[in-house]
């Protein structure tokens, strides 16, 4: 049974009839252009939008899961995250222990550890830089234990070291028997670290299986309009665009 279903998810002008399963121990990557319905999907997913079409969780509807069992079970790491007050670190982190009713200490420094944010507990937030706030927020996250891990983005606004980081540390999430779902836009990543990918175009998906399956010339440059170089076969995979496809 997968760990989680989408069932011919929809939303209207923004979503089409969209379906995927999430196994326990997978990185599922949603790629596609802006606009794609990426950020949609996961906002769907993870109960913030309203949508026509299923969702469960381990064969459950979301309607017959409480609100407090799905907030530990589902973890959600928006595109940007801001705090209203000026909280400490420790404090942003203790935040993702709230469903359990608890702050953990354990919790809260292994995800800290985790993020490499250990050093800067005691220092306010927004004191941080935007790439250094998006590794608190990713360890809010992960002190909340959850079983899936929704990220919309979680790289964007890290460096390259960060980047291999942050989805390397991702893997290693989903292969403790947990499942993670993320929204990423460099495919050479995407084919890196995921198991499989979901490729999104005007809200719909274009392909879903495998990175060999999924990031071909042909499904790129229907997509993105434009042609690409792709090698799977190198460590790590090689993909980048060529040049603007004619074929508009």
């Amino acid at each position: 049974m997968a760990l989680m279903s989408a069932q011919g998810v929809s939303v209207p002008g923004r979503l089409n009839d969209v379906s995927l399963d999430l196994q326990r121990g997978e990185v599922i990557g949603l790629v596609g252009p802006n606009g794609s319905g990426k950020s949609t999907l996961l906002q769907c997913l993870c109960g913030l939008m309203p949508f026509d079409g299923r969702v469960l969780l381990e064969g459950a509807e979301y309607s017959a899961i409480g609100a407090n069992e799905r907030a530990r079970r589902l973890g959600f790491l928006p595109q940007s995250c801001q705090s209203a007050w000026s909280l400490t670190v420790r404090d942003v982190i203790a935040l993702g222990r709230m469903p359990w009713g608890d702050e953990q200490s354990q919790a809260i420094e292994s995800a800290a550890a985790q993020t490499g944010v250990t050093d800067w507990l005691s220092k306010k937030v927004d004191h941080l830089s935007g790439g250094q706030q998006a590794r608190v927020w990713l360890a809010r996250v992960l002190a909340g234990q959850p079983e899936v891990m929704l990220a919309d983005e979680p790289v964007a606004s890290l460096d390259l070291y960060h980047q291999l980081t942050v989805l390397d540390m991702l893997r290693r999430y989903a292969n403790q028997s947990n499942g993670v779902i993320v929204s990423l836009h460099d495919l050479g990543l995407a084919a890196r670290f995921c198991d499989r990918i979901c490729l999104l175009d005007s809200g719909g998906v274009r392909a879903s299986g495998t990175p060999e399956e999924v990031l071909t010339v042909d499904n790129i440059r229907t997509v993105y309009q434009v042609d690409a170089h792709i090698d799977l076969t190198t460590t790590p995979p090689i993909i980048f665009a060529k040049h603007v496809s004619t074929n508009l």
